[in-house]
């Protein structure tokens, strides 16, 4: 019975979308590879939110991997691509001639050349590179030993079932949100269709998806079970690769005493999900965020006071109404 118990649970999809895991996150760290020579590979980053100063907010930082030799430049808070590129052509490629096959100097063998000079300042600059390099490689050592405590190695093959843990966008930031914890954390399942790399992989999104379909590993969860499931439906919108939620329906309506204030708030059923996962929003945040929203004598007012629960009727969710009714 305890056996039967533990394989039903294990392979529940609704257990397998909603529940987190308590074991360590996966995929092991993988260091970038030490570049061989100076100024072969670089790193770019913005410092943005800056005071104004001469019209710039925003520091571009470009930075030499090996020797950790830095340029800055600065840019508007408004900066485009165009004006990136030229920046990086002014501080990099007119200095470094970047984008050309670099002279390379190979380990330079002592008194290969005559001159005293010449012959010590390579051999110093053999000296400062495999030191150099030493430092690096012990460097990253260190951080994937500390990494890999925490972390688990899982691996997938093509064609295996996985789900894809995505947290949902929504414009609306609540206090109070009903069941929170209940909600889905895993969306699919969905096929493992390349495999990227040691620690990424390409899935096979539904069509016209606009999330991008290599995750990390830490992003994936085996799905459990021989049974035929129908993968959960991806919303056909994303910002910053987050499948976008937007409001479909009005299930209900309160008042709650908030800072000794009555505020309105809304049980919303989002796009993609099941009433049950429904949330409470603040008018007030619906209105910003929606402003073609109209919520005025679209539901029932249920009676002030500080009401932190309540159990929705059948009634209401049959009631429920849908977004297009409220929108002007």
């Amino acid at each position: 019975m305890r056996k039967d118990v533990k394989s039903f649970v294990r392979e529940c999809q609704i257990c397998q979308q909603v529940k987190y895991e308590t074991s360590k996150s996966s995929g092991l760290l993988q260091p970038l590879p030490i570049p061989e020579g100076v100024f072969e590979e670089l790193s770019m980053d913005f410092i943005t939110g800056l005071p104004t100063s001469k019209g710039f907010t925003t520091i571009l930082v470009v930075v030499d991997r090996l020797s950790k030799f830095a340029y800055f430049g600065s840019l508007p808070a408004s900066y485009t691509a165009a004006k990136v590129a030229a920046l990086f052509c002014d501080l990099i490629v007119r200095v470094h001639v970047f984008g050309k096959p670099p002279t390379l100097i190979p380990f330079y063998p002592r008194g290969l050349i005559k001159l005293e000079a010449i012959d010590t300042m390579l051999q110093q600059h053999n000296d400062i590179m495999k030191h150099l390099k030493l430092h690096l490689q012990r460097a990253q050592n260190r951080m994937k030993i500390q990494y890999d405590k925490h972390h688990k190695e899982r691996s997938f093959q093509v064609g295996d079932q996985v789900w894809v843990r995505l947290q949902p966008y929504r414009q609306v930031t609540v206090e109070r949100r009903a069941n929170h914890k209940l909600s889905k954390r895993f969306f699919g399942p969905f096929e493992v269709s390349r495999v990227m790399g040691p620690a990424a992989y390409e899935v096979k999104l539904p069509q016209g998806c606009q999330i991008h379909p290599v995750f990390h590993v830490s992003q994936l969860k085996p799905c459990v079970g021989t049974q035929l499931v129908t993968p959960h439906p991806l919303p056909s919108f994303a910002v910053d690769n987050k499948p976008v939620q937007v409001p479909l329906a009005v299930l209900s309506e309160r008042v709650v005493s908030s800072n000794n204030q009555q505020v309105r708030e809304f049980l919303i059923q989002w796009s993609h999900s099941v009433p049950e996962d429904a949330t409470w929003e603040k008018g007030d945040d619906l209105q910003r965020c929606y402003p073609n929203l109209d919520l005025e004598d679209k539901v029932t007012c249920e009676e002030q006071g500080n009401i932190t629960s309540r159990r929705r009727s059948n009634r209401e969710r049959r009631d429920s109404v849908l977004l297009a009714d409220y929108v002007a």
